[in-house]
């Protein structure tokens, strides 16, 4: 039986969506507003928004465009780099925790439904696949990179 994977991924995309929806309406965000704070709460050794266009395929103009919205609200503040005043770290405020704690609270939630009934054995499984893919990937990228020199 073959499975058909890009519809697979699809659900999982569509699912997310709906669910991240859900937490930018409730704070009136935008959904790109969501995803740049929920990233950088969940990954604060990543805090450029060149960080989030790379790690998160995002379009630089929709980062752009979520980092200036969040600071002006308040929820974000931009600090130059000592060494390079051109880069800028991100750095969540405190007034941001109420919503990063609603977004990582929908996205353990969505973790939690997308493995309901499944085993910690089968869970432990399906991380250590996906951790192989993730390394096929970062090997195929590394050689499109290499491929293009």
């Amino acid at each position: 039986m073959k499975k058909d994977y890009w519809l697979f991924i699809d659900s999982m995309e569509r699912e997310y969506f709906v669910r991240r929806k859900s937490v930018a309406g409730r704070f009136q965000l935008s959904s790109a507003e969501v995803d740049v704070l929920l990233f950088l709460a969940n990954n604060p050794h990543l805090d450029t928004a060149a960080d989030i266009v790379k790690m998160k395929k995002m379009q630089k103009s929709h980062v752009s465009l979520a980092v200036n919205e969040l600071a002006d609200k308040g929820l974000l503040l931009c600090e130059p780099d000592a060494g390079n005043r051109k880069r800028i770290h991100l750095k969540l405020t405190e007034t941001s925790s109420n919503i990063v704690r609603a977004g990582q609270k929908m996205q353990m939630e969505f973790i939690e439904f997308i493995f309901a009934g499944f085993s910690d054995e089968e869970r432990k499984l399906i991380q250590s696949f996906c951790d192989r893919i993730e390394c096929n990937l970062y090997s195929q990228e590394r050689g499109h990179k290499n491929e293009r020199r």
